[in-house]
């Protein structure tokens, strides 16, 4: 039970059993005189001069009566206020954690500080009501669960692309099914409320122009500026390094493209994209970082057991090509099946030379969502294959029952890649099929290097973080903020989400930047406000306090009866 001074209830009464006291040691008395007769007192228009002071006085059994009487009334007043355990529903707040919260126009406040000062003036009403705070991003995060000794935690800054309201409700509801549900955003509900939940939105309207889109490609940015409003607005990009553009004017719903040339000083490192307006109230969608995508090539080796025709063929399309190098260690092996495997990829061949092979007869197809054969065409081919290979691992093209082209994934985290092709006999040099292929096989190979997957991700995507062999104890994570944190591997691999925008140091080793765009979190004309309080809470009377309350009431009129009575015998009696 807390019962403190924080309690109103309990500190005027605890002021009243304090009046009661003074009463008692302060109230007017007389003297006691003994005279024969009541004609003899020579003084009979003097007043009794006791009392005038301070004087400290056996209190009578009637103090103490009517103190137990104060007392028993101050606790029924105060009970339905004070929290014992469970008794009280819990409050869970719902604070909705994505970037709109912040739209502020110039010299106004943002929703979210809106927000607080409303929970602030809730919280006030029942001090020491259990509150239960939950973040809403695009996954719900339990902020507090109300039982913690000590500083509540901080809410945290608000960097998810959404909110996810449904499944913060549900999350709550899964921690307590009987609490009250408080929800703080920027916009009207979007979906049916029950009558124990309220609503608070202090959002507005607002004009907004934002970057939807930038990305980084062979040595161009190309941007994507959007304006959310139904007036003309003035804008410019600015490029650090680079300076600054001109301005330009983006109409009304108008979402315009640019491409830019990439300064030379930003090529090998990271660009920072701002987009300048006037009076936009939304400052997380003007800016975005970019780390550099340049990767080195990919470093391969032509086994001397390949087939003449086959090396010539792969010659022809490795040499000149960028993405290859012969130089380094090998990280590809091109060679055929039966070899041992080392410490690299393999594209092993099959049926180079082989006098039994047959044109594929019929429909080529490939397997659907698999990066190696992404965005290659399958039409006007004439593909030659051996048609017993018998290709391990997941068959990723093939004619009929007959495969083409299959992927498996060695124990070691190495790659095989099997190849059934005649080349002597096949087209597929000669069509855009085969420039295509080289260019998946070198963009998921050096994907598979040690590091980050990518250079640049989108606020609230997951970072997956190759390791070396050795693979390290741990990963140090250092976020934009300057705040580190220390990522735990699970096999060969370790992952975090990019919350925040900016740039993320993973072990000293590699970078990667994070840019928060989206356009559907960017326009703020869907925000408005609202207010719904609950209509509905658990009925107050089922709660042992009440009836607590109730039996204190019973039992102060009762001392006070017994009281009343005690008074009544001693006047009679004198």
């Amino acid at each position: 039970m807390r019962i403190g001074f924080e309690q109103p209830g309990l500190f005027f009464g605890a002021a009243g059993l304090l009046v009661l006291l003074a009463l008692y040691l302060w109230y007017r008395r007389s003297r006691r005189r003994e005279t024969t007769a009541l004609f003899l007192w020579d003084k009979p228009e003097a007043s009794p001069r006791s009392g005038s002071r301070f004087t400290l006085q056996t209190l009578p059994l009637s103090f103490y009566l009517e103190a137990l009487t104060v007392a028993l009334l101050t606790l029924a007043a105060a009970l339905p206020f004070v929290m014992i355990g469970e008794a009280y529903p819990p409050l869970a707040v719902i604070m909705d954690a994505s970037y709109s919260m912040q739209a502020a126009s110039p010299g106004g406040v943002s929703p979210r500080s809106q927000g607080e000062k409303h929970l602030a003036e809730q919280l006030k009403r029942f001090p020491g009501r259990r509150i239960i705070r939950i973040a809403s991003g695009a996954v719900p995060r339990l902020v507090s669960d109300g039982r913690e000794s000590g500083i509540v935690p901080e809410w945290g800054v608000g960097n998810s692309l959404t909110a996810n309201l449904p499944e913060a409700v549900a999350l709550a509801r899964s921690l307590s099914a009987h609490a009250e549900i408080l929800i703080i955003t920027d916009h009207a509900p979007d979906f049916p409320l029950t009558d124990d939940t309220s609503w608070f939105s202090a959002g507005s309207p607002q004009p907004n122009t934002a970057l939807v889109n930038v990305r980084r490609q062979e040595g161009r940015l190309l941007i994507e500026a959007a304006n959310f409003s139904v007036l003309r607005q003035n804008v410019r990009v600015v490029l650090t390094p680079g300076g600054a553009g001109e301005w330009f004017t983006l109409a009304p719903d108008e979402r315009r493209k640019i491409v830019l040339r990439l300064p030379i000083a930003a090529e090998k490192s990271a660009v920072e994209v701002r987009l300048e307006a006037e009076n936009d109230p939304l400052p997380f969608d003007n800016r975005a970082v970019l780390a550099s995508d340049i990767r080195a090539p990919l470093a391969y080796r032509i086994g001397a057991s390949l087939a003449e025709s086959a090396r010539r063929v792969l010659t022809d399309a490795l040499q000149g090509n960028p993405d290859f190098t012969a130089a380094g260690e090998p990280e590809l092996l091109f060679d055929i099946p039966g070899k041992n495997a080392g410490k690299y990829h393999r594209l092993l061949w099959h049926g180079a030379e082989s006098p039994g092979a047959v044109l594929a007869a019929g429909l080529i197809s490939g397997l659907s969502g698999r990066a190696l054969i992404r965005g290659l065409p399958l039409q006007d081919l004439r593909w030659a294959a051996q048609p017993d290979a018998g290709l391990p691992g997941d068959i990723l093209i093939q004619c009929g029952r007959m495969a083409l082209l299959s992927e498996i994934q060695r124990p070691d985290g190495f790659r095989d890649i099997h190849l059934n092709l005649n080349p002597a006999y096949s087209n597929l040099a000669q069509r855009p099929f085969w420039p295509v292929f080289f260019w998946n096989l070198a963009d998921e190979l050096r994907r598979a290097r040690p590091g980050p997957e990518y250079a640049n991700y989108r606020s609230g995507e997951t970072v997956k973080v190759r390791l070396p062999d050795p693979a390290p104890l741990f990963l140090a994570l250092r976020k934009p903020d300057g705040t580190q944190e220390r990522l735990e591997p699970v096999g060969r691999h370790a992952w975090f989400v990019a919350d925040a925008p900016g740039i993320y140091d993973i072990d000293g080793r590699w970078t990667v930047a994070v840019s928060a765009l989206d356009a559907a979190e960017s326009n703020l004309r869907g925000a408005e406000p609202f207010y719904r309080q609950a209509t509905a809470l658990p009925d107050a009377a089922e709660f042992p306090r009440r009836r607590l309350s109730s039996a204190l009431l019973l039992a102060a009129l009762a001392v006070l009866v017994f009281h009343q009575y005690r008074l009544g015998r001693a006047g009679r009696g004198a």
